[in-house]
């Protein structure tokens, strides 16, 4: 169906519904090369007591909405960068959330890029840039198992909080709810980096948690787990390792036993702890995590570097310990920890794996 066509449907749609509008049909509209369809949806607007929210897509506007609603913003849309701008008016409190969700049908299931939701009195713009990939970012291999990205507690921070989440460098969304996304497509077989911009306005009453893990034969291994639960800005590359690869263990050099990596922060402050084995960066961590490293071994001798960044204003202390689950108990085979008079540095450790 011809672009223009697809314009003027959308169009008539979105005019049959209350409180919305689109570009006119001279509108600039260039399009996505991703075989996929962008939706807007507006939710929760019972309760808004009489708010609207305002959306622009690249300059264009895309409507004014006063009513839930559910409308196709394909035609807004390009492959590469692009802003959505969102004015949100509230007269009054909203007695609930309330606010817009954009995603998309991609590689069969829905997925989240892109959250906005307000309750709060008063008139409110913010501008965010999403990212969206051509098919040429999936033209990889898959690895084996299901890889899924999950945001929690997010309730905690008033929706104000968002995570810009990127595998290998290409965008999966915007997100400041809860919400779970298959990731499968977006990670290679061997080494891929997971990075977590954090944008947090306001302190958030709890730690608000990101994962990523993969199920394979019914079993499920966590491989990011980031924490937040501070105000301000901050940025995390973590490293996962998927099979499939040469640069992951092969089958007669993989550990016959799970291996897991622990980071307890008691009163740590902003104690950072950043690992790597064999070289490779797990990740820097400053909450307490727990996630599988089994990939990044080997059997026989390991190395892990631990370097620690210690806040002088910690009360107590943070740990990072590897261990293994044998014979039903817990073997611990590294073990690093900091107090506040400890000195920032970094510490090598061996281990030998099974």
């Amino acid at each position: 169906m011809p672009r223009s066509t697809l314009l003027l449907m959308t169009m008539v749609l979105a005019l049959a519904m209350p409180g919305s509008a689109l570009a006119p049909t001279g509108a600039q509209s260039p399009s996505v090369t991703v075989d996929e369809r962008y939706n807007l949806k507006v939710e929760g607007m019972l309760y808004n007591r009489g708010g609207s929210y305002k959306v622009t897509i690249n300059g264009t506007p895309a409507g004014r909405f006063t009513e839930n609603t559910n409308i196709d913003v394909t035609p807004l849309f390009k492959a590469g960068r692009n802003e959505v701008k969102i004015r949100s008016v509230q007269p009054k409190p909203a007695s609930h959330h309330n606010g817009i969700t954009i995603g998309a049908l991609r590689f069969g299931k829905w997925a989240t890029l892109f959250t906005h939701f307000w309750r709060e009195q008063g008139d409110h713009t913010r501008t965010y840039v999403l990212n969206l990939p051509t098919e040429d970012a999936f033209k990889h291999p898959v690895p084996p198992g299901q890889y899924t990205l999950k945001t929690e507690s997010t309730l905690y921070c008033d929706y104000l909080c968002h995570f810009d989440i990127r595998i290998n460098d290409v965008q999966v969304g915007v997100i400041s709810t809860d919400t779970q996304i298959d990731v499968t497509r977006y990670v290679k077989p061997g080494r891929n980096t997971v990075t977590v911009s954090s944008d947090f306005p306001r302190p958030p009453k709890t730690q608000l948690k990101l994962t990523l893990g993969v199920s394979e034969g019914g079993r499920w291994k966590t491989l990011v787990n980031h924490a937040v639960a501070e105000q301000g800005k901050s940025t995390k590359t973590y490293t996962i390792m998927a099979a499939g690869s040469a640069t992951t263990p092969q089958a007669a050099d993989r550990p016959s036993e799970t291996y897991v990596l622990k980071t307890y922060h008691l009163y740590a402050g902003k104690t950072e702890f950043t690992v790597f084995i064999n070289g490779v960066q797990v990740g820097t961590f400053n909450a307490t995590t727990s996630i599988d490293v089994t990939d990044f071994l080997k059997k026989g001798r390991n190395e892990a570097r631990i370097a620690s960044k210690v806040d002088p204003r910690m009360s107590w202390y943070g740990t990072v310990t590897i261990g293994v689950e044998r014979g039903g108990k817990w073997a611990t085979v590294v073990n690093h920890r900091v107090e506040k008079d400890s000195p920032s540095g970094s510490k090598t450790y061996t281990i030998a794996v099974r």
